[in-house]
């Protein structure tokens, strides 16, 4: 154990200054962090999508709905064994 008692000796606190002046270090630390850090949406990159293909431009939910819808119309007309 430690030689010293925790009860006996003296608690010392910071003044508000070297408080205030470590909590203007700390933040002008996690400023210059945060402005070496990249975002996120550098590495996320967008496809271009042509203009020119109406298949494309249009929205492909519909597509995908219908293709869900045929496959589930087929799994039920299987026959079960």
């Amino acid at each position: 154990m430690s030689e010293t008692d925790r009860h006996k000796v003296r608690r010392l606190y910071q003044s508000g200054a070297k408080k205030r002046k470590e909590a203007k270090q700390r933040s002008d630390k996690e400023a210059e962090v945060v402005s070496k850090t990249r975002r996120l949406t550098e590495f996320i990159t967008q496809l271009p999508v042509p203009q020119s293909d109406p298949v494309l431009s249009t929205s492909s939910v519909p597509v995908l709905e219908d293709a869900v819808e045929n496959s589930l119309e087929a799994t039920l007309k299987r026959p079960s064994h």
